[in-house]
């Protein structure tokens, strides 16, 4: 009886940068990061997915705010090719693999003061104000990374279908992450938040914190930063629905 040939999973610096897609009509590759400050109330997650071969990318944007409200976006701009994480005015970039990644985006988010009203998705975007946005957030690893694609042993590749495959690659990091969330108009700073200790001004102003409607101001001292997870996939048959309950990015 032959033995059964043993499976080990490789995971390589390079795995961080986008990969040529299979070629099935339903590849996506799709990398989501998060990160919660309890200090401040204030929470957020990315996510992009690529669906090169569709023509489009997914783009999501979810930002918690320390007033209770919820900032939201969502996109399905054109992309061309899948040399990159960027899309719909959100992008993600590697400066070091299982380092240091870069979060931005620069667009508008639709801000609920009833989150729920988003199990109706068309009314939510009609009847609430969307507003300017901008983010810029480093994110460092601060754990080994977790996952990566299962091959043989002796680095011969396991045979799959690839129209029928999930998460052939996936793998995770818990992280750090510190830098600037604004909102408001043309984001000149008319709601800022900054998240890190490398920067010394961000508390919210308020002895009961900040009420609905009532301007933001920035305090000392120093808050936390946010602790964070990142996740990538390489997927192409189920359409991933990123949950903010997760405290982790990823790519797959």
């Amino acid at each position: 009886m032959s033995e059964t040939p043993e499976i080990v999973t490789v995971l390589l610096p390079e795995d961080e940068f986008t990969h040529e897609p299979d070629p099935v009509p339903n590849y996506n590759e799709s990398m989501y990061l998060n990160g919660f400050d309890l200090t401040q109330g204030l929470g957020a997650w990315f996510r992009l997915g690529n669906r090169v071969n569709e023509g489009y990318a997914e783009m999501s944007v979810c930002l918690y705010l320390p007033d209770g409200r919820v900032g939201f976006m969502f996109g399905r701009p054109k992309i061309e090719t899948n040399d990159e994480m960027k899309a719909g005015g959100l992008e993600i970039s590697v400066v070091t693999p299982f380092e240091h990644l870069t979060v931005s985006y620069d667009g508008k988010v639709v801000v609920l003061d009833e989150p729920e009203q988003m199990t109706n998705p068309r009314e939510a975007f009609r009847d609430n104000p969307t507003v300017a946005c901008r983010v810029r957030l480093d994110v460092h690893g601060v754990s080994p990374m977790y996952g990566g694609k299962p091959q043989y042993a002796d680095g011969t590749e396991i045979e799959v279908d690839a129209q029928n495959s999930f998460a052939k690659a996936h793998y995770e990091q818990h992280t750090r992450v510190t830098g600037t969330i604004e909102l408001g108009r043309d984001c000149q700073g008319n709601v800022r938040w900054q998240v890190g200790p490398e920067d010394d001004h961000c508390r919210i102003q308020g002895e009961d914190g900040p009420k609905r409607g009532d301007p933001v101001q920035v305090l000392e001292p120093p808050v936390q930063s946010l602790s964070g997870v990142r996740e990538r996939l390489l997927h192409t048959a189920v359409e991933l629905i990123a949950s903010p309950d997760h405290n982790y990015a990823f790519h797959s």
